[in-house]
């Protein structure tokens, strides 16, 4: 169960990096940043929400399972945060990068 959790995530975050360098490069230079430091900021409230939440399991066998777990959902979550930003419907200010047609 903790390999499959792992593997999880893995497949989760490596979503997220082709998710997240997809928004990247089709920001300019300014917006860049300040996805970068959010993302920076997003990824310490994940890793430390996932630490929060599996504090109870440390030192047991189902501990790694509990963190993978946690990163996979919280991981997932960011995936489909970053694709809204990247599809959204034309006139929409808060989207980065509007749909193409």
């Amino acid at each position: 169960m903790n390999e499959e959790a792992s593997r999880s995530y893995a497949d989760e975050d490596k979503k997220l990096n082709e998710t997240y360098g997809s928004l990247l490069k089709n920001l300019d230079p300014e917006n860049q940043d300040l996805l970068r430091q959010a993302q920076r900021s997003w990824i310490k409230f994940r890793d430390d929400e996932c630490r929060f939440r599996s504090a109870d399991s440390v030192g047991g066998s189902v501990h790694p399972m509990m963190v993978s777990g946690c990163l996979a959902e919280l991981t997932h979550r960011r995936i489909k945060q970053l694709e809204a930003l990247s599809d959204c419907e034309e006139g929409d200010l808060s989207c980065k990068v509007p749909r193409r047609n």
